[in-house]
């Protein structure tokens, strides 16, 4: 039976994670479980400095550039996950939003 620490390869992404909590969560993620661990973030050369600093711990995660407020950045991520491991088990939505007062009322009544 595969749970969370056993060794049956889960797919883990954590958003928002080139700092703080997200950095954090993904240091422990690869610490502790087996699979693949994508560290996600807006920005591509922080998100890849991050990487870079858990390789120096002996840590192994992957990066991929993904825009939570952006659909085509979703759907492209959403779609390279699938194709390439049929979907994805463990998700860590740490990302913030940032609220645009002209579209307050999409949040209010979502």
């Amino acid at each position: 039976m595969c749970t969370p620490t056993s060794n049956c390869g889960f797919h883990h992404q954590v958003t928002g994670a080139n700092k703080g909590i997200g950095f954090g969560i993904v240091q422990e993620l690869c610490s502790k479980f087996d699979g693949v661990v994508y560290l996600t973030a807006r920005d591509e050369d922080r998100g890849l400095a991050a990487v870079d600093e858990l390789k120096k711990m002996g840590l192994s995660a992957r990066f991929h550039q993904l825009d939570i407020d952006c659909k085509e950045s979703i759907l492209k991520f959403s779609e390279y996950l699938k194709k390439t491991y049929g979907g994805l088990d463990v998700l860590v939505n740490n990302a913030g939003m940032a609220f645009k007062v002209h579209n307050l009322h999409l949040y209010l009544y979502a």
